[in-house]
């Protein structure tokens, strides 16, 4: 397969990236020091990336810095928006262009969280952003032509290269290799969860302080 991988420079994506470089043809796609430059959240950036590629197989998003965190009495309009814009609209955008240049039975694979079921002291501002990702992948999913299958991976706090011994969190290679399957899998509609079995429907004091 030939995959692009937005975000492919950042510690889960550098992950994915070398995971899936064993058997697939894999290009990190990013701001800087990617083997593609391009914002993903600019239309026309992404565009002209799609119109340059021969043979697409999947494209994966696991970009960084896509929301803001702060405490509830601290955000405004433009820290929810700037979330919108990065966490949410983008990967809905992703989605909308790569349909049309992917190969039969493509793959696309989005990044929710795992602030949609577990709240935090600053996660206001991104966990309802991470269940309309959530959402949109399963109701978006059997509505693709093609053959092409819609999956994403809802991230916990990752540490490298295992899970920290002290804290909630998920080992790098766990993350990744749900981005691995994701792609590889025939699922569509699919969230996957690295993070559970770690963390249960209630809501601890442990998780909240460490969870930033």
């Amino acid at each position: 397969m030939r995959i692009l991988v937005f975000g492919g420079t950042g510690m889960i994506g550098s992950q994915v990236v070398e995971d899936l470089a064993t058997n697939h043809q894999v290009y990190s796609v990013g701001l800087h020091n990617a083997d593609y430059l391009c914002d993903y959240t600019d239309k026309n950036s992404i565009l002209e990336l799609f119109e340059s590629q021969n043979n697409l197989d999947a494209i994966i998003c696991v970009v960084g810095n896509d929301f803001l965190q702060k405490e509830f009495d601290q955000l405004k309009d433009e820290d929810f928006q700037y979330g919108f814009d990065h966490k949410f609209l983008a990967q809905v955008r992703l989605v909308r262009y790569a349909q049309k240049y992917l190969n039969d039975n493509g793959s696309i694979t989005l990044t929710s969280g795992y602030q949609s079921h577990f709240s935090t002291l600053e996660s206001i501002a991104v966990g309802p952003l991470c269940a309309a990702i959530d959402t949109y992948i399963i109701q978006a999913a059997p509505l693709l032509m093609r053959g092409i299958r819609l999956n994403g991976v809802s991230p916990a706090p990752t540490k490298a290269p295992l899970a920290h011994p002290g804290i909630k969190s998920c080992s790098l290679n766990q993350v990744a290799g749900s981005y691995v399957a994701s792609t590889e899998d025939k699922e569509s509609g699919r969230i996957y969860k690295p993070w559970d079995g770690i963390y249960k429907s209630d809501i601890n004091s442990e998780f909240v302080t460490h969870a930033a």
